[in-house]
């Protein structure tokens, strides 16, 4: 009920001004509506051996997997390059500096006072 409510508020909108194009408000819902229907999720419920029951997702069309963990993969970069700039990360940069002619076995110990 809803989306049907949306669809007819921008078509109302969309004659009540000149500067809004329903063509591409009516061309975006049917695109859309395509892409949900052949890429969203088709749900089913299947039963487990054991009893249980579980929800399936079984697209019409499966996106390559390629694609499906591309947001995992650059989150994950996004994630590390964060941490960096925060300064959350190991690095082999001493703290305190060594200072001229002081063994690393020194400054670890001098480190760890």
């Amino acid at each position: 009920a809803s989306l049907r409510q949306t669809f007819v508020t921008n078509l109302i909108y969309g004659f009540m001004s000149p500067q809004i194009d329903n063509w591409g408000h009516i061309g975006g819902a049917l695109g859309g509506a395509t892409i949900a229907y052949h890429f969203g999720p088709k749900l089913y419920l299947a039963a487990l051996p054991n009893g249980q029951r579980i929800v399936l997702d079984k697209p019409n069309i499966r996106v390559p997997r390629s694609i499906e963990t591309f947001p995992r993969k650059i989150g994950k970069r996004l994630y590390e390059l964060a941490d960096k700039m925060e300064g959350n990360y190991q690095s082999d940069i001493p703290a305190k500096p060594l200072r001229p002619g002081e063994t690393r076995q020194e400054w670890k110990d001098r480190r760890d006072m």
